[in-house]
């Protein structure tokens, strides 16, 4: 844990002018990050009241595709969360808006929930469960009903010339009951079948925290990324040459991770975070 600090939760306070001046965008994860499931992570809707009280951009990125982007809003605004459609990228809506960039891209076998085939869909695509027409890409999610069948279709239409694409780099998924496989550990086993690496469109690639920033001309040097994996937030966050912070509440409650890359600050949560930046890390507070 060299080079990052670890600090406990301290109390809430106001956001003074050099830290509003400093860092003006925030980017949470979801899962794990704001929330479990469908609780709050306590302290976590108290942290985004007063960072947008301090005239910071609040924004989100989420890699899950269990729920559908309008879906995603709608479970925010019910968890007293405010988010507007700008604010909110999702690993569901990038796929979308990656595959209408390719011209070939129409018809699509899909590896993953109902959520991510209406998405799709509702973007025009075609999606089918079958190999018996040609396949342009197959698309891997979270797919909690995969089986050696989904497996084999998907083997063979990629041998036979089809994309393959994955929505995002989750390993895992947490979830009260601990951590659950993600998209992945799904396309994992798609690769080690077609010998062939996927196409990752959200976290750890940087387009849903580029596509954000671009929203609110966010800049480098004034954006943090804060989630609860090393592998996919902070990476991407790395990637990209934006501080970022690690939270214990999500993947590291039921499985520790190799600080690598290292993040700017390591919080038990994010109800620890403004306290921390303002008391343990004043270069990120001040200029």
């Amino acid at each position: 844990m060299k080079g990052v600090r670890r600090t406990g939760t301290r109390p809430q306070g106001g956001l003074d002018r050099a830290y509003r001046e400093r860092m003006s965008t925030f980017i949470f994860d979801l899962d794990g990050t704001i929330y479990l499931e469908d609780d709050p992570i306590p302290g976590a809707r108290e942290t985004l009241a007063a960072l947008r009280a301090g005239g910071h951009d609040v924004l989100f990125a989420s890699n899950n595709t269990a729920l559908t982007h309008a879906a995603y809003e709608a479970k925010l605004t019910a968890l007293d969360i405010p988010v507007e459609s700008h604010g909110l990228a999702t690993a569901s809506r990038s796929t979308v808006t990656y595959l209408q960039t390719l011209a070939s891209a129409h018809t699509l076998l899909v590896l993953g929930p109902p959520a991510l085939t209406e998405e799709l869909e509702g973007a025009g695509f075609a999606v089918r469960h079958d190999t018996a027409r040609p396949i342009d890409a197959v698309v891997v999610g979270h797919d909690d009903a995969f089986s050696y069948e989904r497996l084999r279709l998907a083997h063979a239409a990629v041998s036979a010339g089809a994309r393959l694409i994955a929505t995002d780099g989750d390993r895992h998924v947490p979830r009260r009951a601990g951590l659950f496989p993600g998209t992945a550990s799904v396309a994992a086993a798609v690769e080690m079948a077609c010998g062939l690496s996927a196409t990752v469109i959200g976290k750890p690639a940087g387009g849903m925290i580029r596509t954000l920033m671009t929203a609110v001309g966010a800049q480098a040097a004034t954006t943090v990324v804060v989630g609860d994996s090393i592998a996919t937030d902070i990476a991407g966050a790395a990637a990209l040459g934006l501080s970022s912070v690690y939270v214990l509440s999500g993947i590291a409650r039921f499985q520790p991770e190799a600080l690598t890359p290292t993040p700017t600050l390591m919080l038990p949560s994010v109800a620890a975070l403004i306290p921390a930046l303002r008391h343990t890390r004043p270069d990120l507070i001040a200029p």
